[in-house]
């Protein structure tokens, strides 16, 4: 059997958190989102998350379990899963229009935040993998090009003021090689901004198909960002959580509700079903802006 090791690190010092049965994700797959990922997992009949002690990066196992493109053209089939105006694209066009000029975003899809930065005069541009996604953005007149980042690297090194990339990291199954090109790109003193799901959310106390594999393969929170530091030649400006989405409140509650009726039986009479509207309510006229939501975002500077 191969060692386990970190993504970032390579460093054996990992803690198994949990297994899961490669067929028992096969039939959740099929059930909620009739998507067959039987072919995602044919040297897998278990697969399992591990934390990496020194950076905090929760990982999956073994290591070629990212998603192919065929996984992600059956997932474009549904409306919800290419959201065009994203809490992170608003907070990122705050940041940037502040500090830059020359903006390039790693993943662009069909184009939306390139276009919405366009619109407030950054001179942006992207890449993607998806030729049909960047198609879509070329005939919209955006500058969305079919390209990997390795082959930008070598052509535009140290040539972009701020790169960045929307829940985009989680899916990479080189972590380390993504940012190191990251970096490659960006001018000194340039802006590196991430937004990925936030791994300590509502989220920690569920199962959620679309956070693990073929779809995510590593889970990032604040300290798993904070620990770049020691690996790159960046320092961490700034960290910040998502407020619950209002979209996600029904979620919440339910996640919540099936997490303490599993941890005692006080907790499970304090939120039991016939208090769940309640809950909802209070979170609905307002009380969801001061809870984290879904996705954490970060900036970094290059030194």
């Amino acid at each position: 059997m191969a060692m386990i090791t970190c993504p970032l690190t390579h460093s054996p010092d990992v803690t198994l958190l949990k297994t899961f049965d490669s067929d028992a994700l096969i039939d959740a797959w099929q059930h909620d989102f009739q998507v067959d990922i039987s072919s995602e997992f044919t040297h897998a009949t278990t697969i399992q998350l591990y934390r990496s002690n020194p950076t905090q990066l929760q990982f999956f196992a073994p290591g070629n379990l990212a998603g192919s493109a065929r996984l992600y053209q059956q997932l474009q089939k549904f409306s919800w899963y290419y959201r065009p105006d994203r809490w992170e694209h608003r907070r990122a066009l705050r940041d940037l229009c502040d500090r830059t000029q020359t903006v390039l975003e790693i993943g662009a899809g069909v184009g939306d935040f390139v276009q919405r930065g366009r619109q407030l005069g950054l001179d942006i541009a992207g890449i993607e993998l998806n030729h049909d996604a960047a198609a879509r953005a070329q005939a919209q007149a955006l500058p969305v090009t079919a390209t990997d980042l390795a082959s930008l690297v070598a052509d535009r090194a140290a040539t972009f003021d701020a790169v960045c990339s929307f829940q985009v990291l989680e899916h990479i199954a080189e972590p380390r090689r993504f940012i190191e090109q990251s970096v490659q790109l960006l001018k000194p003193m340039g802006y590196l901004i991430f937004s990925v799901p936030n791994c300590e959310s509502f989220t920690q106390h569920g199962e959620f198909l679309l956070d693990m594999p073929p779809h995510h393969v590593t889970r990032w929170s604040q300290a798993a960002f904070k620990s770049l530091e020691t690996l790159f030649p960046l320092q961490l400006l700034s960290a910040c959580c998502e407020p619950l989405d209002p979209e996600h409140i029904e979620i919440y509650t339910k996640t919540y509700y099936h997490f303490f009726h599993d941890l005692s039986l006080l907790t499970r009479i304090a939120f039991n079903h016939h208090v769940l509207p309640l809950y909802r309510y209070v979170l609905e006229r307002g009380l969801h802006r001061w809870l984290p939501g879904m996705s954490l975002y970060v900036v970094f500077r290059k030194l």
